[in-house]
């Protein structure tokens, strides 16, 4: 069961990564920030996949901003992860 419900989640990520769909991609951001929190209250490091992921969705989704509002990537990244990760 632990190996079937961790492959679909692998599934919805990748849907929504594909998807390049903004509220998806917030939300996948949100969730994975989530997961990055509770994982540094057990002072562990997340895994490798979440984190790849978590890089991808921020580059796709934060670039997008960035070229909308005409600002640089660093200023849309520190705008939307201060916004994402608040508990």
């Amino acid at each position: 069961l632990h190996r079937l419900i961790r492959r679909q989640r692998q599934m919805c990520i990748r849907d929504s990564m594909k998807s390049q769909d903004a509220l998806k991609l917030m939300h996948l951001i949100r969730a994975l920030y989530v997961i990055k929190n509770e994982r540094a209250k057990d002072l562990r490091k997340m895994k490798s996949a979440d984190s790849r992921m978590l890089l991808a969705a921020r580059k796709l989704l934060y670039g997008e901003f960035a070229a909308v509002y005409n600002q640089t990537f660093d200023e849309v990244a520190e705008e939307m992860d201060a916004f994402l990760s608040v508990d």
